[in-house]
């Protein structure tokens, strides 16, 4: 008998650290509600701080409908309040401070430590872009993320100081739809018995310094004698005796705070709920899954 279920995340190009099971019913991103606290004051930044204070102390003033701690630059400071950030258009999806002409709300953001593009820790650095998801509530109560870029310049008259130059909207619309195509190709296959048609996708990301954690527990069961797609094939054969290899409860597709996007299928029994993140992508235009079925208590 199989000993339990896998779940894995790993970068488009499938050389991330091995992830591990969502906890029962995690939420997505976009699910996250964020506490009813009364906010804290925010204090004001004398833009000397680390770049990750500045922007996560402005994010928080975001959520708490505050003006700015004092970081923006003076060609978005005006707007703050009520109004879309820089030349965004009302209604148009880019980023307002708090609350925004299409009636929409910032309400959270998630930021990671792999989101930031440039060396803040060098003196001839004088551009970094943040990377971070903000979720929205929508005039229907609907929580919206959207991929989002704070981009940080070293203050000309004062180089220790950062300015918030520029607060940006990434469309990974495309993305986040080619991702949800290949997954379900993958789980249709996997649910139709067609396990050669599976197993291609698995094959696609190889290497030996690549991380599998989904075909090494094959390995580990004893049954993947070599990666190659009839090899994998042969393996599911097997695993889907026994694993839940038909079409999961659900399935949502996500945008991660790095701006890589993922898909996390829920398969529930009577005894147990399990999370599983199937990363997905294209490698030379050649689509690619990471991640096999659970097998539930």
């Amino acid at each position: 008998m199989f000993l339990g279920a896998l779940a894995i995340s790993v970068s488009a190009c499938g050389t991330g650290d091995p992830g591990t099971l969502l906890p029962v019913d995690a939420p997505a991103v976009a699910d996250a509600v964020p506490p009813s606290t009364t906010p804290a004051p925010i204090e004001p930044l004398t833009c000397e701080e680390p770049i990750a204070t500045i922007v996560e102390r402005e994010l928080v003033a975001r959520r708490q409908h505050s003006p700015s701690p004092g970081c923006l630059d003076d060609a978005i400071r005006a707007p703050q309040l009520g109004a879309p950030i820089g030349d965004a258009a009302p209604g148009d999806g880019d980023p307002c401070w708090d609350r925004c002409a299409d009636g929409s709300v910032f309400v959270d953001f998630a930021l990671s430590p792999l989101g930031t593009d440039g060396d803040d820790r060098g003196d001839a650095a004088s551009s970094v872009d943040v990377r971070y998801v903000a979720t929205y509530r929508d005039s229907a109560g609907e929580l919206i993320d959207r991929a989002e870029v704070l981009t940080l310049r070293r203050v000309p008259a004062a180089p220790e100081r950062w300015s918030v130059a520029a607060i940006a909207t990434v469309d990974l619309r495309a993305g986040l739809d080619d991702v949800a195509g290949i997954v379900d190709v993958y789980l249709d296959a996997l649910a139709s018995g067609d396990v050669l048609a599976a197993a291609e996708l698995l094959a696609v990301v190889e290497g030996d310094d690549v991380e599998r954690p989904d075909l090494a527990r094959l390995t580990d069961e004893h049954l993947l004698a070599d990666r190659s797609a009839a090899g994998i094939a042969a393996a599911l054969g097997v695993w889907c005796a026994e694993a839940e290899c038909g079409r999961p409860d659900a399935v949502r597709v996500e945008i991660t705070s790095d701006h890589s996007t993922r898909a996390v299928a829920t398969y529930r029994s009577d005894s147990a709920t399990v999370d599983v993140v199937l990363d997905a992508g294209r490698v030379d235009g050649r689509p690619f899954v990471v991640g096999i079925p659970p097998v539930l208590p």
